[in-house]
Formats: C-alpha cells, structure tokens, sequence
C-alpha cells in the first residue's frame, strides 16, 4: 500500500512537469484552414507566416495548414504562393483559443514587359580600347600588335609581323578599312612574311573595330576578319613624336 506522503510527492513531481505545458497552452492560440485557388482547389506548399516574426508554416497536399500564435497579440498573417497575389488578415487569439480560417488566393496577372536593349557593336564588330595599345605586351606594338592578344583566333607567322591570320585561314582573307575606304595589301600578306612596320598609326586612331566572323556583307567577300579603323577629324593643329629601341612615330 503507498503511503500517503509518497503518492503526495509524485503528484507534486507531475504538477511540476504539467505545469509548463498549461502554461504555455494558455499563453497561445492556434489556427487552421484551407488554402484554394478561384476555382476551389487546394493549393499545396503555400507559405502562411505572421509579419515580422518567426511563426511560419506550409500547407500540405490538401491545401491544409496548422499555426500555433502567442495570445492576446494582434497579428498580421500572410498567404503566399508563386503565381498567386498575396493575401492578409489580421487576428487576435484569446488563450487557448482555435479559430479556423479558409483562404482564397486569386492567380496572378502576367503583365508584359518590355526589354530595350542597346547594341553597342557596329555591324557586329567589336570595339577595341585604342588607349591600351602602347601597353599591350607585343614586340612589334600597334593595332595589330593588339589583335594578337586579344583577338580571337588571331595568330602570326612571327612577333615581328603585322601580318595575321584568323581562325587559320588565309592572311589575304583579313579585310582593312580605313575611314570606310577598304585597304589593299597585295605584296607580302598572302605569305605572311615579316611586315614589321604598321600602316595604322594608333596616335591617330579614334576608334578601332574588329570582328573574327559574322560581319555584315558591306563589308566585301573575305572570309576571315574585318579590320574598321577610323581616324579622328582634326580640330587644331598638333604633332606626336614616339621613340623607342625598337623605331619612332612622328605625326602631325
């Protein structure tokens, strides 16, 4: 037989486990419902969440949530899905309190968007940083200098040429233009022997295009690259001289 004392400690020992549990059953509330679309069918994985806070949840498959909130504390509850426009409540629980809250959420309009873009290629050509040629790690230097390292596929015979060939073809198939006028180079190109010295001279130069395939046909009938060279309009007379091991450049 249990003594009286002993069966008055164990329901001491379980009012003091119990005691939290009612503590906080009385301190909050809960809620629940149903998530559907327009036409009543249960959206699943919507996200129902209070603002500003941790309290979140996801339906089932069903369509179906449960939330437990902190009473007597106006909240403001969310529904959100992708492709849905977002709804809201606000509620108050009372202690204890079970309230049940079915949810309609309307589908999402597509509006249709504009995209502006901006080409900044001329005929597919691309633009080359004129200013970086005196810097480009190249022996011979100049504008062709600058194709070797950062054109694509542009390969010479040798570092001293300013002949070059593209994507291995030809070193006649490589179009010049200077200003809009095309520039003939018959002698010594079609080998590509050693042409060391530059026609183009880069102190002159306002802006430089170039394109290893896909040009437009205004461009003539080469099949490798387009060279499109354009020379700054003068505004007052000036002069540039360049010396180096390797040579000088002087112009006026």
């Amino acid at each position: 037989m249990i003594k009286f004392d002993t069966l008055f400690r164990r329901i001491v020992f379980l009012a003091f486990l119990l005691f939290p549990l009612i503590s906080i059953s009385q301190s909050h509330g809960k809620i629940s419902g149903k998530i559907t679309d327009n036409e009543g069918q249960p959206i699943p994985r919507a996200y129902v969440f209070v603002d500003k806070s941790t309290y979140q949840t996801t339906t089932d498959n069903k369509g179906k949530y449960k939330l437990e909130l902190p009473a007597d504390t106006t909240l403001t509850v969310i529904i959100s899905h992708i492709g849905f426009i977002n709804k809201s409540f606000e509620i108050t629980l009372k202690p204890g309190a079970i309230k049940k809250y079915n949810v309609r959420l309307a589908v999402r309009e597509m509006t249709t968007v504009d995209v502006v873009g901006e080409n900044k290629s001329a005929d597919n050509l691309d633009k080359l940083d004129v200013k970086s040629v005196g810097i480009q790690p190249s022996v011979g230097g100049g504008i062709e200098g600058m194709l070797k390292t950062t054109g694509i596929g542009v390969s010479s015979r040798d570092e001293l040429s300013a002949a070059y060939s593209v994507r291995g073809g030809s070193y006649d198939e490589n179009l010049v233009y200077v200003n809009g006028n095309e520039i003939y180079r018959p002698q010594l190109v079609q080998a590509g022997q050693e042409e060391g010295l530059s026609f183009i001279n880069p102190n002159l130069v306002d802006n430089v295009y170039f394109s290893a395939g896909g040009f437009t046909s205004r461009y003539g009938d080469k099949m490798s690259s387009v060279l499109d060279v354009r020379y700054k309009k003068p505004q007052a007379f000036g002069a540039t001289i360049m010396l180096s091991l390797l040579g000088a450049e002087a112009s006026v």
